[in-house]
């Protein structure tokens, strides 16, 4: 976890790059997914709430973080 957090902040300051929507989905994956792995070994979850817990990674990572861009009124 502390590894992929500090690959990403290393790859930002390579790139020169800001700290945007995609660097926070990157930390959010970062943080999450061996956050889910602990739970899957540590607990005694089912396999409905793991997967539900796992679509909503992927969900997040799937979706569009940009702005829709705006449009004018319909004539």
């Amino acid at each position: 976890m502390h590894s992929g957090i500090a690959l990403t902040f290393y790859r930002l300051h390579v790139l020169n790059a800001d700290f945007g929507p995609n660097s926070i989905k990157a930390l959010g994956v970062m943080v999450f997914l061996p956050s889910l792995l602990i739970l899957a070994v540590l607990t005694d979850f089912g396999s409905e709430t793991l997967a539900a817990l796992l679509g909503t990674v992927a969900g997040y990572v799937l979706s569009g973080s940009e702005p829709k861009p705006e449009q004018g009124p319909h004539q």
